[in-house]
């Protein structure tokens, strides 16, 4: 089972999902999220079960007595019911020795890291642990120096038809925001190049900064359907990935798919196996370097601008194939039961 949070925005964690079921050779994949108690659905054609966190036990025990108890009750029955060889989990890691605690048998347990969380938590009934990049990795092994098994699997990559573009009026970026300090170095680095006389627009999906001045030629917008969003960024001049919470940001492949340029700091798992002439990368923590890199993309011909579109998809089509890093997945499976 795929034990995740909520699925209906379709982000990282469908499309990440959705990729394995399309390519499992050995392994049945069965998904069980926060999609509601009762809720009985399917993923690309596998079963999708729901569960929910009890409110009134989550409020008394968590919020009030920060106790950090387990509330997730009606998961526990799904387990019991499919009985999996492997519980899969992309979230909540405090959580999982307490459901372990509650069955009455003992499957193996993956657990999957895809943000550096401020605070680390290895559950202890672990047996697999696994970061969506190497710097992830690299971060558990330096917080932590588990005892668990560390493998890195990176993200997938879905080939699509790239569509057709229309120039815009202005140079546009795309920006998926989902962390302040990145938003506001990004809002500086607009303003440094606005100073300097350069004309562009950008539009900033996700998460919406009220403290924030909005400079002008920018707008922002809270999360959008992601066909939509992935339609922005099939007609966008570039996408700008400006985070410091995601060390593998999937809108990065998802704007390579669809032959985007890309601008995103250097120290990303997306750039692991990718040549550094497929992007303009950046130091991140920094409005400068943001600024240098939009910049650099500003003054770049077009014909420059789609070469480095083309490399990118080429590249990506093949370092982050979907099929390839599913049977990865399933060879890292095959290991916790020899």
């Amino acid at each position: 089972i795929d034990f995740s949070g909520p699925w209906d925005r379709g982000g990282c964690l469908s499309h990440i999902a959705r990729a394995w079921v399309r390519n499992s050779r050995n392994y049945e994949q069965y998904f069980a999220s926060w999609a509601g108690a009762n809720y009985r659905g399917e993923m690309e054609g596998r079963p999708h079960f729901g569960f929910y966190e009890n409110p009134r036990a989550n409020r008394i025990y968590n919020k009030i007595l920060r106790l950090n108890k387990f509330c997730f009750f009606t998961l526990i029955p799904i387990i019991e019911e499919l009985k999996p060889d492997i519980l899969h989990f992309h979230n909540r890691h405090d959580l999982v020795d307490q459901v372990m605690a509650r069955l009455s048998y003992r499957p193996k347990v993956v657990c999957i890291y895809h943000q550096c969380y401020n605070k680390l938590f290895i559950p202890a009934t672990s047996d697999l642990l696994i970061g969506v990049g190497k710097f992830v990795v690299a971060w558990i092994d330096r917080k932590a120096d588990p005892d668990q098994p560390l493998a890195v699997l990176h993200n997938p990559f879905r080939k699509v038809s790239p569509p057709l573009r229309k120039e815009p009026s202005k140079t546009l970026f795309l920006n998926y925001a989902n962390n302040r300090k990145a938003t506001r170095n990004l809002f500086a680095a607009v303003e440094m190049l606005q100073a300097e006389g350069f004309v562009f627009e950008v539009r900033s999906v996700g998460h919406v900064f009220p403290d924030l001045t909005v400079p002008q030629g920018v707008t922002v917008s809270k999360f959008l359907p992601q066909p939509e969003f992935l339609e922005i960024a099939a007609q966008a001049s570039a996408y700008i990935c400006a985070t410091y919470a995601t060390p593998f940001s999937v809108a990065v492949l998802e704007a390579m798919a669809r032959k985007t340029p890309v601008i995103c700091p250097w120290d990303i798992g997306a750039l692991d196996l990718l040549p550094p002439d497929c992007v303009i990368s950046y130091e991140s923590h920094s409005a400068v370097a943001t600024a240098d890199a939009m910049r650099l993309f500003l003054k770049m011909p077009e014909q420059e601008r789609s070469a480095l579109a083309e490399r990118a998809l080429a590249a990506a089509a093949v370092a982050y194939d979907e099929a390839l890093l599913t049977h990865k997945l399933e060879r890292l499976y095959d290991t916790l039961f020899v």
